[in-house]
């Protein structure tokens, strides 16, 4: 957990989490853009499934992205636009997430 946070501190700009789905369907990336992330927490307080930390700069850190559900309540109410998730198959590796 440490060295999620650190790297936060360390000026990167985003991170990409990603998860292959149990099934192996689908693979699902969330990135968080931490330039237009002002740390107000909304995307933590909404998230049903308690999938987020928050960092020592009060900036979001997914660590429990198995347990994300995709119900976008991070994404619907960040004022700010930092969170995108997006859904791939687990095979391609052509297409990801800006």
């Amino acid at each position: 957990m440490a060295e999620r946070l650190d790297h936060l501190e360390s000026g990167i700009k985003s991170t990409k989490y990603t998860r292959v789905q149990k099934d192996k369907s689908t693979r699902l990336n969330m990135t968080i853009n931490f330039d237009w992330c002002k740390g107000c927490g909304i995307c933590i307080e909404f998230c049903p499934k308690d999938c987020f930390d928050i960092s020592s700069i009060n900036q979001p850190v997914m660590s429990r992205l198995e347990d994300c559900t995709k119900c976008m309540q991070c994404v619907y109410r960040c004022p700010d636009y930092c969170i995108t998730i997006d859904e791939v198959d687990p095979d391609d590796d052509s297409r990801e997430v800006a």
